[in-house]
Parts: structure tokens; sequence; C-alpha cells
């Protein structure tokens, strides 16, 4: 069974605002909420996580 992750984990983890991942998302720059229930969304793990290990490492080396 797909982990699901809900709103608070996908904050968590990306530290960025519900508006933009909803930008995000609109725009194909980040996976797509699935519809679990009436009134109840989540994203599937094995697309967050893998979206952010891709992210951009910051900064040179000392």
């Amino acid at each position: 069974m797909p982990r699901i992750y809900f709103w608070p984990t996908v904050h968590e983890i990306t530290g960025l605002s519900r508006t933009t991942i909803w930008r995000m998302e609109k725009v194909g720059k980040f996976p797509k909420r699935r519809q679990i229930s009436s009134g109840r969304v989540g994203w599937l793990a094995s697309e967050v996580n893998p979206w952010a290990e891709g992210r951009p490492v910051v900064g040179g080396e000392a």
C-alpha cells in the first residue's frame, strides 16, 4: 500500500506554504495531490521524497 503524506508532513518536508505548493502543482513543478476522500487530499510519499531529494544543493565548498 502506498504511503500518503498529508499537509503537515508535506509542509515539514518542504517548508513551503499551501499557496506555493498549489502554484507549483499547477505548473507541474511539484507532485499533484490525490483525493483520499471527500474533503481530504494527500501526496504520495514516493513522489514527494524524490522531489525533495532532487532539490539543488546551495553553497560551495569552503
